[in-house]
């Protein structure tokens, strides 16, 4: 355990001292560097700001101030769950419990009391670096619509953007049914869609111009906040001129369904959480 985690650096948010007390002695003791903040909005401020990055977050969602859920809304908007895991701690292990903290832009879910086997495993799953796992990629498709949820679908919108028309089709051929999907095949159309649409999320492919497309997303007003998911060979590089061009999230190719289905219901979940959030600060200025 030593070795894997010996060094990292672990932000956590927890506001019962307890609790505090047992998951920093767990995790010093395997040689990881703690950070202890008492609720979510000092978690925020404390990932927003570190330097260098946390390699993973533990946040309870039971706290003062700010939940979980809100505090992980506004990391998400600014770190991606590439640059940082958020796993979630609740004292529900239900399925429902957990499928709420993926949606909600969460890596993983622990149940508390936490169990040490299972919190190191969970860590050395995310930190290190020879895991390879991609985050969210053991989410499972949501199941199929009833009526009401087929209704509010068809207010999501999806722009697709690839070059190739045959990898739009296949593209929208694994997409949750009752979206509105716009596609594109070039810079120009996309962009327009974009500013005439303003869609809830845009797929696009990496290759040739696409780093550039997604740099200029992120810097029209416009459109700046709709989140980008690139769809990528997986090469580093490309992957991280993709993150610094704006892109919060990518897909690897050859396409996996169940993965393009979980990351794209991820992502619309945790759009639609995000106005709900807005319309609660608009209500209640003063939080």
């Amino acid at each position: 355990m030593r070795a894997a985690l010996g060094g990292c650096r672990l932000l956590v948010a927890e506001d019962q001292e307890l609790n505090q007390q047992v998951l920093r002695e767990l995790l010093e003791q395997v040689g990881a560097v703690v950070t202890v903040v008492a609720d979510g909005r000092e978690a925020v401020a404390a990932a927003m700001t570190a330097d260098p990055p946390y390699d993973a977050l533990l946040m309870d969602l039971q706290m003062p101030e700010l939940d979980g859920y809100g505090a992980t809304l506004l990391i998400r908007e600014k770190i991606s769950a590439h640059r940082l895991p958020i796993i979630a701690m609740t004292a529900h292990a239900m399925k429902e419990e957990r499928d709420r903290c993926l949606a909600g832009g969460m890596n993983d879910h622990l149940s508390k009391p936490v169990n040490p086997n299972q919190l190191y495993g969970c860590l050395i799953n995310w930190v290190s670096p020879s895991s390879g796992r991609e985050p969210w990629s053991s989410l499972e498709p949501n199941p199929r619509p009833n009526q009401e949820e087929t209704n509010q679908a068809a207010d999501i919108t999806i722009l697709i953007v690839d070059h190739e028309p045959a990898g739009v089709l296949l593209l929208n051929s694994m997409l949750p049914k009752g979206r509105i999907c716009l596609a594109a095949t070039d810079r120009a159309t996309a962009l327009k869609l974009a500013l005439e649409s303003l869609p809830d999320l845009i797929l696009l492919n990496a290759e040739k111009d696409g780093v550039e497309l997604c740099r200029a997303f992120a810097q029209h007003p416009s459109t700046s906040r709709i989140p980008v998911i690139l769809l990528t060979s997986g090469d580093n590089r490309e992957l991280a001129d993709g993150f610094a061009a704006g892109a919060v999230d990518y897909i690897t190719k050859p396409l996996n369904p169940l993965q393009v289905t979980a990351r794209v219901n991820s992502w619309l979940q945790l759009q639609a959480m995000k106005r709900e959030l807005a319309g609660m600060k608009a209500r209640y200025p003063e939080c």
